[in-house]
Parts: C-alpha cells; sequence; structure tokens
C-alpha cells in the first residue's frame, strides 16, 4: 500500500474514482500535512461546481497555511459559488494564522466577521480559561442545544487540542468515564476532542456509544472513530 506521502499526489488525478477514494481517506484522517489543502485547492478549476464543493466540504479537518488561506481569500472574493464553504475553511484556521489576514475580515459575510474576531480572542486565553469556557458550553447544552452555541464549542476544542498544554486527561474523562446510562452534552464534546488525540489505544471503548439512542453522540462517534481506528478494530466491526 502507498504511504501517505504518495497518494496525497492523487487528489488531483484524471480519474474521479481515484481522487475521490483517496480525498475520503484523508478527510478521515488527521494530519499535519501542509501540502493537502493546497493540493485540493489546485484541484478545483479543473472540476464542476458540485464537485468542488463536495471537496471542499471534505477538507474541513486540512491543515492551513499561508499559502491556502491567500487561495481562500482569491476565492472569498471572487467566487460567490463557493463563498460560503471558502468562508467555513477560513475560520477553521489556527487563530494565529487568521490574525495574520486580519485584512480578509472585510470578505467575510456578518456573522463570519464574528467568528473570526471571537477566534482571535482565542489567542488571548490560556488553557484552563479556554477549559472553563468549554465546560460552560457542556452545561449549557445539556440545557438548551443550539448550533451557534456548538460550533463556539467545536472551535474551542481545535484551539485546545493544538496547545502543548492540551487538558487531554480532563478531556478523555469527558469521553470515556460516562457512570451513568444518560448522554450528556460533556461526553459529545469529550467525544470529539479525544478525536484530535493520542487515543488509538482506547478507540474501542467508544464502540458503545452507538447503543445510545442520541443522534449526535453517534455522529461525533462516527468521525472520531475514523481517526482513531486501527486496522485491527476496523476488522473487528466489520
Amino acid at each position: 500500500m502507498k504511504r501517505s506521502s504518495e497518494l496525497k499526489a492523487y487528489l488531483t488525478h484524471g480519474d474521479p474514482v481515484v481522487r475521490r477514494t483517496v480525498l475520503r481517506y484523508f478527510a478521515g484522517s488527521v494530519s499535519d500535512d501542509p501540502d493537502l489543502m493546497v493540493r485540493v485547492l489546485d484541484l478545483l478549476p479543473t472540476v464542476d461546481v458540485r464537485e468542488q464543493r463536495s471537496v471542499l466540504v471534505q477538507s474541513r479537518r486540512f491543515m492551513q497555511t499561508p499559502a491556502s488561506i491567500e487561495r481562500l481569500g482569491e476565492i472569498l472574493i471572487s467566487q460567490p459559488q463557493l463563498r460560503d464553504l471558502a468562508e467555513s475553511l477560513f475560520l477553521l484556521s489556527a487563530p494565529i494564522l487568521l490574525s495574520s489576514y486580519s485584512e480578509l475580515f472585510s470578505a467575510l459575510s456578518h456573522k463570519g466577521g464574528q467568528v473570526a474576531r471571537k477566534r482571535l480572542e482565542l489567542l488571548q486565553k490560556d488553557s484552563q480559561e479556554l477549559l472553563a469556557r468549554l465546560e460552560g458550553y457542556a452545561d449549557q447544552g445539556n440545557q438548551s442545544w443550539n448550533e451557534t452555541g456548538h460550533q463556539d464549542a467545536m472551535y474551542l476544542i481545535r484551539e485546545l487540542a493544538g496547545r502543548e498544554d492540551a487538558p487531554w486527561g480532563i478531556l478523555a474523562s469527558w469521553a470515556f468515564d460516562r457512570g451513568h446510562d444518560e448522554v450528556s452534552y460533556r461526553e459529545i464534546l469529550g467525544v470529539t476532542a479525544v478525536g484530535y488525540g493520542p487515543f488509538e489505544k482506547m478507540a474501542e471503548r467508544l464502540l458503545d456509544n452507538f447503543a445510545a439512542e442520541n443522534d449526535l453522540l453517534n455522529e461525533e462517534t462516527e468521525q472520531t472513530l475514523t481517526v482513531l481506528a486501527t486496522p485491527e478494530l476496523v476488522q473487528t466491526i466489520v
């Protein structure tokens, strides 16, 4: 089997079946390869709008770099049919990268601009402050879940996961130590978070989540397992 460093060249392959298969492979992983997003952007001019939108949606976990941000900026300004997805990818960038391209904030939607400024505020917070804010979302989500709050929580998780002092022990306890039958929003956030961390050996414990009648938990568990599951675990599932 080819290594990831060799497979990425197939993201722009002429055969759509090949490139879509390779894209799905990378979309189901957490990679810090700075070349992936640029290769996806290289593909866009060669395919129709339907595939353009599909590949951008599947690139949400790809690492953003100055080169890719500049390309996304061009899309924000000149390609209205892709503007919403380019904005979403731009806002998922690390806050330190966003701060270097604040001139693009004017090209964002009103809501996107608010999110961008909120993400920049995270740079001023230490990890304990961010964890406390995430705990607040966890408690709030148990009472009244909403899409905006959930998206804010996702941004917090991504920021925490990229830090050297990420509180993995606490986040793992949210994911793996339910201790009761009822699913909590805290558990769902924990399941999402461990997908960014070193928890391959604990992935099997997430399988029990599929027995819970909770669509959001099942969705986040599936996404996390696509990242953490080892070939051996996949074989047991199949």
